[in-house]
Formats: structure tokens, sequence, C-alpha cells
């Protein structure tokens, strides 16, 4: 896959600007506040249709505006592709080709961006919540039945926690549990699947990347809580008025050494497992594909170091856009400044 053009209007920092990139290795240069990040949001945006920095969309309109618009030309199996975001009164629409898109398991099939960021760091050492969004992702990107099954799941989760704000009686949360338990289960497994998958590569990937040691994950599901359910347990979710079981609350570790990477891995080698971790996921949807998925690094210098960052680079291929505040050699370089971007 690949992204040639990328226009924005009204997008954070930018009024009206067209961006172009080349297959490989693409550089975004430029002082801290020109909106390097600004731009990589704008592509990832056009992947999944919100900001990977987690703000709404309403707080990415360019301040004084009404709406914003990204535009991107994408190519992937050798076919280009068209792609608008219009966000205007509150309300989004998404085109492929000036088709209205109402799933984004479409785009998936169009147009993947897979971002790294220095809070994805959080994936290896920080909560479980990181490492359930990260396979989530994955396994949305890899499997379209999988985002669908997904959704199912945070739907009746969402109907479940309503009822339980609303001083239920523990017959009517019941059948919740049993169709959450029925969705869960096939959750788990394809989890279980991704993880073992992930795996088995990842550790010859970090060999490559110079990390000696072996890392591998822990999964512990929490379906048990829908089936053996009390009235003690209901009680407690009444009160709390949410679901306290089931896949969304499900622990993952990742572990190096036989002992979680938190506490055992130095921060050079939790930084390689987290570079390890997105190439090998990168590797196995290109696989399924038949093409990578755009790879998005954002500031890894300042994550990585000059070393670190070298040895990574020596082993991308396909496109990869990377933001800096410094060249590096034997990239397309795209060079912003305050002319370029706007006031930030």
């Amino acid at each position: 896959m690949n992204i040639f053009q990328l226009y924005l209007h009204n997008f954070r920092n930018y009024s009206d600007v067209l961006f172009e990139f080349e297959p490989g290795l693409n550089l975004v240069v430029g002082p801290n506040g020109v909106g390097k990040t600004n731009l990589l949001e704008g592509i990832a945006y056009l992947s999944v249709p919100r900001s990977f920095r987690g703000v709404k969309d309403s707080g990415l309109i360019r301040w004084g505006e009404t709406g914003f618009d990204i535009k991107g030309i994408v190519e992937n199996g050798f076919t280009r592709h068209t792609l608008e975001v219009h966000y205007y009164e509150g309300k989004k629409n998404y085109l492929i080709d000036e088709k209205r898109v109402d799933s984004f398991a479409e785009i998936f099939d169009t147009f993947i961006t897979l971002v790294v960021t220095s809070k994805d760091q959080e994936i290896v050492d920080g909560p479980p919540e990181a490492r359930r969004k990260n396979i989530d992702y994955f396994g949305s990107f890899f499997d379209p039945a999988y985002y669908q099954l997904l959704m199912s799941y945070k739907k009746a989760l969402k109907e479940k926690n309503a009822l339980l704000k609303k001083n239920p009686i523990m017959e009517h949360v019941i059948p919740w549990n049993l169709k959450l338990y029925e969705i869960g289960e096939r959750l788990v497994a394809s989890r279980e699947r991704f993880l073992k998958m992930i795996e088995n590569i990842l550790n010859v990937r970090l060999r490559e990347l110079g990390l000696d040691g072996n890392v591998n994950f822990s999964y512990e599901p929490s379906l048990d809580g829908f089936k053996n359910y009390t009235r003690e347990d209901f009680e407690e979710e009444k009160r709390n008025g949410f679901s306290l079981v089931g896949p969304h609350r499900d622990k993952i570790t990742i572990n190096f050494q036989g002992y979680p990477a938190v506490a055992a891995a130095s921060e050079g080698q939790k930084r390689l497992i987290l570079i390890g971790l997105f190439l090998t996921e990168r590797e196995i949807i290109g696989d399924r594909l038949g093409e990578l998925p755009v790879l998005i690094l954002d500031e890894p210098m300042s994550v990585l170091g000059d070393e670190l960052i070298s040895r990574v680079v020596s082993h991308l291929s396909g496109q990869v856009i990377i933001s800096s505040v410094r060249k590096i050699e034997g990239f397309h370089v795209i060079e912003l400044n305050q002319t370029v971007s706007g006031k930030v």
C-alpha cells in the first residue's frame, strides 16, 4: 500500500495544503511546532477515521473554521483510489472513489496504516488496556470478521451497562451475560490465535534488530465471570454501573525472559520490543493483503536514539513515513516550516 497525495483543508494547523509522498522511505522534517504530527495524523485518519491522539473530531478543526476536509490518493494492489473525509456540523462523511462508506471494514480493505508514537510504549509496560487495544486493532485489520465480532460485543456490552445504571433486577441482566459469553468465547479464541501467530514471528524479528532474549505473551481471559454470575457479582456491578468481567477486561502481559517486560527489560529493550511488535504485525497483515500497510513513525529518534533507529531503518520495507526534527540520509524529504503549515 502507498499514499501518494494528501490534501488537508482546515485540519489542525493546516488551512489548504497538498503533500506528495514516494513509495519507500519518506521523512517529514521540520522544527517543533510546525505540525509534523498533525500531518501524520491526517494520513492515519484516512485509515481509521479518528485521531490516533485521542482527540475528538471537533478538536481537529482549524481554529475559527466550521469543519475540515481530508483527501488522499492511495494505491492498493496496483489500483489507485481516492479517499475523502468531510467533517462539518458534527457529521462525518467518508468516501472511497466518491462512494460513501458506512463501515470501517470497507476502509480496512482499501488503506491501512500502522502508527507508532512514543505513547505506544504503554503497549509494552503500561496497563493491560493498551495491549488489548493493540491486539484488537491488529485483529480488525487482519480479519474483518473479527472487527464485526468486536463491534457486536461492544454493542451488547453497552446495552448491559445501560441496564445496570437503571436499577435492574438480576434476572434482566443474566440474558446479556449469556450473549456476551457467546460472543466473548469467539473473541478470546481469536485473540489467543493472534497472539500465538505474532509470538512465533516476533522473536525472529527481534533477533534481527539485535535483541538478545525471548519474548512471549501471557493471556488471562475473564469469561467465566459471565457463567458463574452470583448475586454478589450483580450487586457489585449495579453499584459500579458497568460490567466487571469479559474480554474488555482481559489481562495480556508481554514477558521478557519469562518475566513481565515492565520489570525485566531495560528501556532500550522495551523500545525494541515495541518496534518489533509493530513490524511483526505489519508483516502478518501484509502477508494476508499481499502488500505491506503504510508504517508511520512519529518522532522515533526521540525514543529510539540514533543507533537503534539506524538499525530499525535498515530492516524497513514498503512505504514508511517518519517525522523528525532533522534530516536522515536516504529518505524522500517533505520539509515543513511556518510558511507551509501555517501557525500552530
